[in-house]
């Protein structure tokens, strides 16, 4: 087993890669992949996931829909 990534808000796209080089080896479950890549966020990353969150109102949010809202929010060209 590998270590999963921490992600702070620096390098959006490599953290992405790493997330998804984990979940490839680990053969995650789409259902799970947000849940454990949030349990990695720390400092800001960590509020923004919450608020996120709370602005879905309990909806269902798919990881693709977080990887882009997460990108939207942590991406510096």
């Amino acid at each position: 087993m590998c270590d999963f990534p921490s992600f702070e808000g620096e390098d959006i796209y490599k953290w992405l890669y790493k997330c998804n080089q984990y979940f490839e080896i680990e053969e995650t479950q789409e259902s799970k992949k947000l849940k454990l890549a949030s349990y990695y966020l720390d400092n800001m990353t960590l509020y923004w996931h919450q608020n996120f969150m709370r602005s879905n109102g309990g909806r269902l949010v798919t990881y693709d829909e977080y990887v882009e809202a997460i990108c939207g929010r942590f991406w510096w060209p």
